[in-house]
């Protein structure tokens, strides 16, 4: 008897961390910057989660949302970049004229 109640017991704890991880992975996901994410990703539990394939299928949604804001966020850092450098002004060496060109030649007809 006391078996069964000790599996009741932990099934229903491990019922409530799925739960909770479940909820985590939301939070985690419905966030639009990786830096929001992060700080969801922290708060997991770091002890007395059982491993399962539930609890290992929610870890890696709640990457997979993560690594598509890191994406998202290195997209748009490049794409500005780009920009950008699109944008320069040319540089300007403060050269003459090229050699041998009217301008300046000196030469008098």
């Amino acid at each position: 008897m006391r078996f069964v109640l000790a599996v009741a017991l932990l099934a229903a704890c491990t019922d409530a961390r799925t739960v909770q991880l479940a909820g985590i992975r939301d939070q985690v996901c419905a966030c639009k910057s990786a830096e929001c994410a992060e700080k969801a990703i922290a708060t997991v539990p770091q002890q007395d989660v059982k491993s399962t394939p539930k609890t290992q299928k929610l870890a890696n949604e709640m990457l997979d949302c993560l690594a598509k804001l890191y994406r998202s966020e290195q997209e748009e850092i490049d794409a500005s970049e780009r920009h950008d450098h699109d944008h320069d002004e040319p540089h300007d060496d403060g050269g003459s004229a090229a050699p041998g060109s009217a301008v300046g030649s000196g030469s008098a007809n």
